[in-house]
């Protein structure tokens, strides 16, 4: 692709692209300095988990819709996360790491129920986005609507997978191009603006959206940012960077500014 298009072609349309989906200039604001000093004190046993998490949810009570959810993720990553990092330990599982590390973040951002939203860590399609196909696509998490009593479309992909000591870049370039090809079918059948993916492995996490570029019918699965979580609580102040902070919300309005939206037909 790089030699057909060239570096400065790709990179301007990934920069329109960005542009058309959120404000890189959002940031997450001053209640970063507070949660990162709670979580701090935890480390150095100077409070508790419960008063932190309490504190931090009292800091949410006065923020803005974004900086409030990822307040409540990380009190429930202090909640979720041990103390302390267990090194080498082999018995971790996908839905371990997904159920203990990832999910209390992106569930918090990307899941709404009383906007019939949600994230579920299914490992299924749900019925009727891929009927017609012959071998059915299996993402390990789907975002989806809630359709009165049934599962609605889907808004996004993600996919898990444990980290190895020699990754296995064949299998997350087929898990890669999974999520290229199931997000493509949610711009074409539900018609949405754009659609979200992200990639876990190990302790990574790559999001990408799927949208049109602006004024063609061009399609494109781009990746838009890269996080590395915490193991443990003692790297949770490390995760907690401004650098991050400012991606996670803008993470939140890419995907509630956009993946709801109807996709322009012009």
């Amino acid at each position: 692709m790089r030699q057909t298009f060239g570096d400065s072609l790709l990179d301007e349309t990934h920069e329109l692209v960005m542009r058309s989906l959120v404000d890189k200039d959002l940031e997450f604001g001053s209640a970063e300095h507070g949660a990162t000093k709670l979580i701090f004190d935890l480390k150095q046993k100077k409070t508790t988990h419960m008063e932190v998490i309490r504190k931090l949810m009292l800091m949410g009570a006065a923020e803005e819709e974004a900086q409030a959810r990822i307040l409540l993720g990380i009190s429930k990553m202090v909640q979720k996360l041990p103390i302390q990092t267990v090194p080498h330990c082999p018995n971790y599982g996908e839905a371990e790491i997904w159920n203990s590390v990832f999910d209390p973040m992106l569930s918090t951002i990307i899941s709404d129920p009383s906007r019939d939203v949600l994230l579920r860590w299914s490992n299924v399609v749900p019925e009727g986005d891929h009927e017609d196909e012959i071998v059915r696509l299996h993402p390990h998490a789907i975002m989806c609507q809630v359709d009165q009593l049934q599962w609605g479309h889907s808004l996004g992909h993600g996919e898990a997978n444990l980290a190895e000591p020699t990754p296995n870049l064949d299998a997350l370039a087929h898990n890669l191009v999974r999520l290229a090809v199931m997000n493509k079918e949610v711009l074409m059948k539900a018609k949405k603006k754009a659609a979200i993916a992200f990639q876990i492995h190990g302790w990574n996490v790559q999001v990408y959206v799927s949208t049109t570029v602006p004024g063609t019918g061009i399609s494109v699965f781009a990746e838009v940012m890269t996080f590395t979580f915490p193991k443990s609580l003692h790297e949770l102040d490390g995760f907690m960077t401004t650098t991050n902070m400012n991606l996670l919300v803008q993470l939140y309005h890419i995907f509630w500014d956009n993946c709801l939206e109807p996709r322009d037909q012009k």
